[in-house]
């Protein structure tokens, strides 16, 4: 099984400010609904490997991969599967 390494802030960057603005707006709003409902339950906790497990990891570019920083960075992991780039088998640790 290959580890897939990320770090955190590259991921919160692509997570938030990749794709269309809409996109970014609507991911962005549902961040303020999520801390809004959990401040009404008195407890906030929202970490990058929540967004991460929430997240369709197939899309996430190559380009924030520890050690594939100069592949194409339009190239999804997905795609880097297809080719054979990476394994089918692989697991994505946040750093």
């Amino acid at each position: 099984m290959k580890v897939l390494k990320i770090k955190k802030a590259d991921f919160i960057n692509w997570y938030f400010f990749s794709g269309s603005d809409q996109e970014q707006e609507d991911t962005q709003l549902d961040l303020g609904n999520t801390i809004a409902e959990q401040l009404m339950d008195g407890d906030v906790t929202i970490s990058p490997q929540e967004f991460l497990d929430q997240c369709e990891d197939t899309v996430i570019p190559l380009g924030i991969i520890q050690g594939m920083e100069d592949e194409d960075p339009y190239t999804e992991i997905g795609d880097a599967c297809d080719e054979g780039l990476i394994d089918e088998d692989f697991v994505i640790k946040l750093i």
